[in-house]
Protein backbone atom coordinates (compact mmCIF):
# COMPACT_ATOMS: atom_id res chain seq x y z
CA UNK A 1 0.00 0.00 0.00
CA UNK A 2 2.70 2.45 1.20
CA UNK A 3 4.73 1.40 -2.44
CA UNK A 4 1.48 2.38 -4.21
CA UNK A 5 0.92 5.42 -2.36
CA UNK A 6 4.31 6.78 -3.08
CA UNK A 7 4.13 5.63 -7.04
CA UNK A 8 0.88 7.91 -7.39
CA UNK A 9 2.83 10.61 -5.52
CA UNK A 10 5.44 10.66 -7.74
CA UNK A 11 3.04 10.38 -10.78
CA UNK A 12 1.41 13.76 -9.50
CA UNK A 13 4.85 15.50 -9.04
CA UNK A 14 5.78 14.75 -12.28
CA UNK A 15 2.77 15.38 -14.57
CA UNK A 16 3.29 18.76 -12.72
CA UNK A 17 6.30 19.24 -13.55
CA UNK A 18 6.08 18.46 -16.62
CA UNK A 19 2.60 20.51 -17.21
CA UNK A 20 4.24 23.75 -16.42
CA UNK A 21 7.53 23.10 -18.34
CA UNK A 22 9.67 22.14 -15.28
CA UNK A 23 10.64 25.71 -14.30
CA UNK A 24 8.23 28.44 -12.07
CA UNK A 25 7.08 31.26 -14.60
CA UNK A 26 8.42 34.66 -14.49
CA UNK A 27 6.60 37.69 -12.35
CA UNK A 28 6.39 39.29 -15.83
CA UNK A 29 7.41 38.92 -19.21
CA UNK A 30 8.71 41.12 -22.02
CA UNK A 31 6.84 40.87 -25.94
CA UNK A 32 7.83 42.58 -28.96
CA UNK A 33 5.10 43.22 -31.38
CA UNK A 34 4.68 44.72 -35.28
CA UNK A 35 2.09 45.51 -37.74
CA UNK A 36 3.10 46.00 -41.30
CA UNK A 37 0.47 48.67 -43.59
CA UNK A 38 0.76 49.33 -46.90
CA UNK A 39 -1.07 52.34 -47.78
CA UNK A 40 -1.98 54.85 -50.97
CA UNK A 41 -0.83 58.28 -49.41
CA UNK A 42 -1.13 61.65 -51.12
CA UNK A 43 -0.95 61.90 -54.63
CA UNK A 44 -1.08 58.09 -55.15
CA UNK A 45 1.90 57.74 -53.15
CA UNK A 46 3.01 54.19 -52.19
CA UNK A 47 3.66 54.05 -48.13
CA UNK A 48 4.65 51.45 -46.12
CA UNK A 49 4.41 51.91 -42.39
CA UNK A 50 5.67 49.44 -40.02
CA UNK A 51 4.29 49.25 -36.31
CA UNK A 52 6.13 48.04 -33.43
CA UNK A 53 4.97 48.06 -29.59
CA UNK A 54 7.05 46.53 -26.50
CA UNK A 55 4.56 45.41 -24.08
CA UNK A 56 4.92 44.03 -20.58
CA UNK A 57 2.57 41.57 -20.17
CA UNK A 58 1.54 39.39 -16.28
CA UNK A 59 3.03 35.88 -16.09
CA UNK A 60 -0.10 34.79 -14.57
CA UNK A 61 -2.73 36.51 -16.45
CA UNK A 62 -1.13 37.46 -19.77
CA UNK A 63 -2.61 40.60 -19.16
CA UNK A 64 -0.64 43.53 -20.57
CA UNK A 65 0.25 45.67 -17.69
CA UNK A 66 2.43 48.69 -19.93
CA UNK A 67 3.11 49.62 -23.25
CA UNK A 68 5.09 51.90 -25.74
CA UNK A 69 4.47 52.45 -29.50
CA UNK A 70 6.02 53.15 -32.24
CA UNK A 71 6.38 53.41 -36.23
CA UNK A 72 8.70 54.05 -38.85
CA UNK A 73 6.98 55.13 -42.15
CA UNK A 74 8.68 55.23 -45.98
CA UNK A 75 6.78 56.88 -48.68
CA UNK A 76 7.85 57.81 -52.46
CA UNK A 77 6.57 59.37 -55.49
CA UNK A 78 5.64 57.63 -58.61
CA UNK A 79 5.27 59.10 -62.12
CA UNK A 80 5.35 57.06 -65.47
CA UNK A 81 6.97 54.40 -63.64
CA UNK A 82 9.68 55.86 -62.01
CA UNK A 83 10.54 57.34 -58.76
CA UNK A 84 10.61 60.74 -58.50
CA UNK A 85 13.22 61.87 -56.08
CA UNK A 86 15.18 59.83 -53.30
CA UNK A 87 11.66 59.37 -51.17
CA UNK A 88 10.87 60.01 -47.73
CA UNK A 89 11.25 57.88 -44.79
CA UNK A 90 10.56 58.95 -41.03
CA UNK A 91 12.38 56.95 -38.23
CA UNK A 92 10.17 57.68 -35.35
CA UNK A 93 6.61 58.28 -34.92
CA UNK A 94 7.08 59.16 -31.64
CA UNK A 95 9.74 61.40 -31.59
CA UNK A 96 8.04 63.25 -34.40
CA UNK A 97 4.58 63.37 -32.44
CA UNK A 98 4.88 65.47 -29.72
CA UNK A 99 1.79 65.94 -27.29
CA UNK A 100 -0.96 64.91 -30.21
CA UNK A 101 1.32 61.27 -29.85
CA UNK A 102 1.18 60.90 -26.37
CA UNK A 103 -2.42 61.69 -26.00
CA UNK A 104 -3.08 58.79 -28.50
CA UNK A 105 -0.60 56.31 -26.48
CA UNK A 106 -1.94 57.51 -23.55
CA UNK A 107 -5.51 56.43 -24.92
CA UNK A 108 -4.12 53.91 -26.22
CA UNK A 109 -2.86 52.28 -23.13
CA UNK A 110 -5.95 52.86 -21.09
CA UNK A 111 -7.83 50.64 -23.23
CA UNK A 112 -5.16 47.48 -23.29
CA UNK A 113 -3.73 47.27 -20.02
CA UNK A 114 -5.36 44.33 -18.42
CA UNK A 115 -6.50 42.59 -21.40
CA UNK A 116 -5.31 39.69 -22.94
CA UNK A 117 -3.82 39.28 -26.68
CA UNK A 118 -6.66 37.75 -27.78
CA UNK A 119 -9.20 40.05 -25.86
CA UNK A 120 -7.21 42.93 -27.48
CA UNK A 121 -7.95 41.69 -31.18
CA UNK A 122 -11.16 41.48 -30.02
CA UNK A 123 -11.54 44.78 -29.79
CA UNK A 124 -10.93 45.49 -33.64
CA UNK A 125 -14.14 46.01 -35.85
CA UNK A 126 -14.74 46.88 -39.47
CA UNK A 127 -14.73 50.97 -37.89
CA UNK A 128 -11.48 50.75 -36.56
CA UNK A 129 -9.11 53.04 -37.78
CA UNK A 130 -6.68 51.30 -40.01
CA UNK A 131 -3.46 53.01 -38.41
CA UNK A 132 -5.54 52.06 -34.54
CA UNK A 133 -6.36 48.37 -36.07
CA UNK A 134 -2.13 48.13 -36.65
CA UNK A 135 -1.32 49.57 -33.23
CA UNK A 136 -3.88 47.34 -31.68
CA UNK A 137 -2.83 43.84 -33.85
CA UNK A 138 1.10 44.87 -32.64
CA UNK A 139 0.29 45.04 -29.37
CA UNK A 140 -1.74 41.47 -29.52
CA UNK A 141 1.35 40.20 -30.92
CA UNK A 142 3.68 41.30 -28.31
CA UNK A 143 1.54 40.04 -25.47
CA UNK A 144 1.07 36.27 -27.02
CA UNK A 145 4.49 36.12 -27.75
CA UNK A 146 6.36 37.39 -24.57
CA UNK A 147 9.00 35.65 -23.43
CA UNK A 148 12.19 37.65 -21.63
CA UNK A 149 11.21 37.40 -18.22
CA UNK A 150 11.55 40.91 -16.37
CA UNK A 151 9.49 42.53 -13.25
CA UNK A 152 5.68 43.52 -13.44
CA UNK A 153 6.99 46.96 -12.41
CA UNK A 154 10.05 47.67 -15.06
CA UNK A 155 8.93 49.54 -18.08
CA UNK A 156 8.76 49.07 -21.58
CA UNK A 157 9.93 50.99 -24.67
CA UNK A 158 10.46 50.44 -28.08
CA UNK A 159 12.25 52.09 -31.10
CA UNK A 160 12.94 51.53 -34.90
CA UNK A 161 15.35 52.41 -37.74
CA UNK A 162 14.96 52.15 -41.25
CA UNK A 163 16.67 52.99 -44.28
CA UNK A 164 14.92 53.34 -47.97
CA UNK A 165 15.87 52.22 -51.09
CA UNK A 166 13.73 52.34 -54.41
CA UNK A 167 13.81 50.96 -57.95
CA UNK A 168 11.74 52.30 -61.33
CA UNK A 169 9.67 49.90 -63.32
CA UNK A 170 11.24 49.22 -66.48
CA UNK A 171 8.19 47.88 -68.55
CA UNK A 172 10.55 46.53 -71.82
CA UNK A 173 11.68 43.54 -69.01
CA UNK A 174 8.25 43.50 -67.42
CA UNK A 175 9.55 44.25 -64.20
CA UNK A 176 7.84 46.26 -61.22
CA UNK A 177 9.05 49.25 -59.53
CA UNK A 178 9.44 49.20 -55.95
CA UNK A 179 9.81 51.16 -52.76
CA UNK A 180 11.85 48.75 -50.44
CA UNK A 181 12.94 49.56 -46.88
CA UNK A 182 15.24 47.59 -44.44
CA UNK A 183 13.61 48.03 -40.93
CA UNK A 184 15.46 47.37 -37.15
CA UNK A 185 13.20 47.31 -34.60
CA UNK A 186 13.69 46.58 -30.88
CA UNK A 187 11.92 46.61 -27.25
CA UNK A 188 13.36 46.72 -23.87
CA UNK A 189 11.92 46.80 -20.13
CA UNK A 190 14.16 48.60 -17.79
CA UNK A 191 14.39 48.76 -14.22
CA UNK A 192 14.13 51.70 -11.61
CA UNK A 193 17.85 52.09 -12.20
CA UNK A 194 17.83 52.52 -15.88
CA UNK A 195 19.04 48.71 -16.40
CA UNK A 196 17.77 46.22 -19.00
CA UNK A 197 16.10 43.56 -17.32
CA UNK A 198 14.43 42.24 -21.03
CA UNK A 199 15.31 42.83 -24.61
CA UNK A 200 13.70 41.64 -27.79
CA UNK A 201 14.84 42.54 -31.37
CA UNK A 202 13.96 41.95 -35.00
CA UNK A 203 14.29 43.25 -38.26
CA UNK A 204 12.34 43.17 -41.94
CA UNK A 205 15.19 42.70 -44.67
CA UNK A 206 13.75 44.01 -48.24
CA UNK A 207 10.06 45.11 -47.00
CA UNK A 208 8.43 46.57 -50.44
CA UNK A 209 5.62 47.76 -52.06
CA UNK A 210 5.59 47.16 -55.82
CA UNK A 211 4.14 49.55 -59.06
CA UNK A 212 3.99 48.79 -62.25
CA UNK A 213 4.76 50.60 -65.65
CA UNK A 214 1.36 53.09 -65.14
CA UNK A 215 1.99 53.68 -61.35
CA UNK A 216 -0.51 50.92 -60.36
CA UNK A 217 -0.01 49.76 -57.26
CA UNK A 218 0.50 45.94 -57.02
CA UNK A 219 -0.94 43.87 -53.75
CA UNK A 220 1.68 43.52 -51.93
CA UNK A 221 2.96 39.75 -50.83
CA UNK A 222 3.02 38.69 -47.08
CA UNK A 223 6.46 39.47 -45.38
CA UNK A 224 8.16 37.66 -42.19
CA UNK A 225 10.88 39.24 -40.36
CA UNK A 226 13.96 36.95 -39.62
CA UNK A 227 12.71 35.97 -36.23
CA UNK A 228 9.59 34.90 -37.93
CA UNK A 229 11.73 33.00 -40.57
CA UNK A 230 13.73 31.14 -38.44
CA UNK A 231 16.17 28.73 -39.65
CA UNK A 232 14.66 29.47 -43.16
CA UNK A 233 16.88 32.61 -43.30
CA UNK A 234 19.79 30.51 -43.82
CA UNK A 235 22.27 32.56 -41.97
CA UNK A 236 23.68 29.41 -40.08
CA UNK A 237 25.24 27.81 -42.74
CA UNK A 238 27.73 31.53 -43.11
CA UNK A 239 27.93 31.91 -39.39
CA UNK A 240 31.35 31.03 -37.82
CA UNK A 241 29.71 30.32 -34.85
CA UNK A 242 26.82 28.05 -36.48
CA UNK A 243 23.85 30.27 -35.53
CA UNK A 244 20.69 31.13 -37.22
CA UNK A 245 19.85 34.92 -37.28
CA UNK A 246 17.36 34.40 -34.14
CA UNK A 247 19.14 32.60 -32.59
CA UNK A 248 21.95 35.46 -32.53
CA UNK A 249 19.30 38.24 -32.00
CA UNK A 250 19.03 36.35 -28.42
CA UNK A 251 22.69 36.27 -27.71
CA UNK A 252 22.56 40.16 -28.55
CA UNK A 253 19.74 40.72 -25.99
CA UNK A 254 21.09 38.66 -23.45
CA UNK A 255 24.47 40.81 -23.86
CA UNK A 256 22.21 43.95 -23.15
CA UNK A 257 20.71 42.30 -19.68
CA UNK A 258 22.04 44.75 -16.77
CA UNK A 259 22.91 47.59 -18.77
CA UNK A 260 22.00 51.37 -19.27
CA UNK A 261 21.53 52.84 -22.72
CA UNK A 262 24.91 54.57 -22.23
CA UNK A 263 26.78 51.39 -21.69
CA UNK A 264 24.77 49.33 -24.74
CA UNK A 265 25.55 52.70 -27.12
CA UNK A 266 29.70 51.56 -26.40
CA UNK A 267 29.51 48.08 -26.33
CA UNK A 268 32.63 47.44 -28.86
CA UNK A 269 32.16 46.86 -32.41
CA UNK A 270 34.56 47.35 -35.48
CA UNK A 271 33.19 47.45 -38.89
CA UNK A 272 29.99 47.59 -37.42
CA UNK A 273 30.70 43.33 -36.11
CA UNK A 274 31.29 42.77 -32.47
CA UNK A 275 34.56 42.87 -30.65
CA UNK A 276 33.89 41.88 -26.90
CA UNK A 277 34.81 38.30 -26.25
CA UNK A 278 31.51 37.50 -24.21
CA UNK A 279 29.40 38.74 -26.98
CA UNK A 280 31.40 36.65 -29.88
CA UNK A 281 30.59 33.38 -28.13
CA UNK A 282 26.79 33.59 -29.35
CA UNK A 283 27.10 36.59 -31.95
CA UNK A 284 29.04 37.35 -34.70
CA UNK A 285 26.67 39.83 -36.81
CA UNK A 286 27.03 42.92 -37.55
CA UNK A 287 25.43 44.66 -34.61
CA UNK A 288 25.66 48.58 -35.41
CA UNK A 289 22.39 49.23 -36.34
CA UNK A 290 20.89 46.63 -33.68
CA UNK A 291 22.91 48.43 -30.78
CA UNK A 292 21.12 52.09 -32.24
CA UNK A 293 17.92 50.63 -32.28
CA UNK A 294 18.12 49.00 -28.88
CA UNK A 295 19.79 52.84 -27.29
CA UNK A 296 16.94 54.25 -28.90
CA UNK A 297 14.18 51.62 -27.11
CA UNK A 298 16.21 52.39 -23.70
CA UNK A 299 15.84 56.04 -23.96
CA UNK A 300 12.05 55.58 -24.62
CA UNK A 301 11.65 53.29 -21.66
CA UNK A 302 13.51 55.69 -19.61
CA UNK A 303 11.44 58.68 -20.65
CA UNK A 304 7.99 57.08 -20.12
Amino acid sequence: MKKLLSLLILSVLLVSLFSCGGKEKAEAYLGLGHEVVHQEGNNGMPMIAVFATAAVIDGKTDAVIAIDVDAYMAMAAISGGAIEGEGMSFDSVAAMGGADFDAMLSELTGTVVGKTASEIEALITAETAEEEAAMLKAIAYAAETAEAPCKKADKPGVALKGSLSTVDADAMQETNGKISVDVDFAAVALDADGKVTAAALDSFKGLAREFDATDALIAPAPAKTKRELGYDYNMKGASSIGLEWFEQAEGFCAYLVGKTADEIGAIGVEGGYPTEDALLSSCTMGISGYIAVAVAAANAAAAE
